[in-house]
């Protein structure tokens, strides 16, 4: 491995610029025009980051605004920095097929001499670093000269770096390429549902029913129109409750095994002993409601509730 040398942000940075940079706040409302229908341009803002979601909950800017917005217009592979509300979160932009610019929080880098997603990932990584610069009482902020005064550590040979670029490039485009394959099955999940228990077809069983001629009857219970065929049940009729663990998050953590350990988190931990195995569903009882499933051997916290459907599954 190389060795490391400290650098001051200020040499290497080519750009650094925010919607602000066009002037006072009466020049910029004059000569921008927000919307919030398609047009122009897109205005990125944090939450797109946030949500990892660049092609909805947009906001627009038409052609005159764009083009007097031309320093801030964002390109792949920017890096983008929050300068107000969590000031410091470090973000690099994704390739869209829009015209993009910066919205009022970001700050917008460039850099020259050293490879852009390189310096995202030196960033990225010292994010509580870069946030403790910010100041403040009631909003915390940070200021271009606190962005080019940052120090960071970062290797010394060239080829090094691309490696290590290389490498974590691949890995989040392997995680990006993840997230959407389970947004294409959470939506093919909620079709089912829909086509299922709404629409009450059943395509999926090459039949359908309520197209067809199904009967369907009215139910006090749910207060609407069932399929005739169908029964009305509480869920505690049909679920199995495993026993109550005795293990707490903390503990697992001093474990080491190939058993996934469910918390009531989004941490997953692997644990040395099985307390369940086929599908189960483990539920949130402490911290945010949440609900993950899982097939195959598990094990669970104390703050956790694990279920299964029993012969129903």
């Amino acid at each position: 491995m190389s060795n490391m040398i400290e650098i001051t942000l200020s040499d290497y940075i080519d750009v650094l610029t925010d919607y602000h940079s066009g002037g006072s706040y009466k020049t910029l409302k004059e000569k921008t025009k927000i919307l919030h229908e398609p047009d122009y341009a897109v205005m990125v803002r944090t939450v797109n980051f946030e949500s990892d979601d660049f092609d909805n909950n947009l906001i627009y800017c038409d052609k005159d605004s764009y083009e007097f917005l031309e320093y801030s217009r964002i390109k792949e592979n920017d890096v983008l920095m929050n300068k107000i509300a969590n000031p410091g979160s470090v973000y690099i932009m994704p390739k869209v097929d829009y015209r993009a610019t910066c919205a009022m929080n970001l700050f917008l880098l460039r850099f020259k001499n050293i490879n852009q997603r390189y310096m995202y990932y030196v960033m990225k990584n010292s994010e509580e670093y870069i946030k403790n610069q910010a100041h403040g009482t009631t909003t915390k902020t940070i200021t271009k000269d606190e962005v080019r005064n940052l120090t960071f550590l970062i290797h010394e040979d060239e080829d090094e770096r691309e490696r290590i670029t290389e490498l974590l490039t691949s890995i989040d485009y392997k995680i990006a390429n993840n997230n959407k394959v389970n947004l294409e099955l959470e939506s093919m999940a909620k079709t089912i549902f829909d086509y299922w228990f709404v629409q009450y077809e059943y395509p999926y069983l090459s039949r359908e029913y309520k197209s067809s001629g199904g009967k369907l009857v009215f139910s006090e219970k749910l207060e609407k129109e069932i399929p005739e065929e169908w029964n009305v049940a509480s869920l505690g009729s049909f679920i199995t409750e495993a026993s109550k663990s005795s293990v707490q998050v903390n503990e697992a953590r001093e474990h080491s095994g190939a058993i996934p350990f469910f918390t009531s988190g989004n941490e997953i931990i692997l644990y040395d002993e099985q307390f369940v195995d086929g599908f189960n569903m483990f539920l949130n009882t402490g911290g945010n409601a949440d609900i993950k499933a899982y097939k195959g051997a598990a094990a669970y916290s104390t703050d956790t509730w694990c279920i299964s459907a029993g012969d129903y599954s």
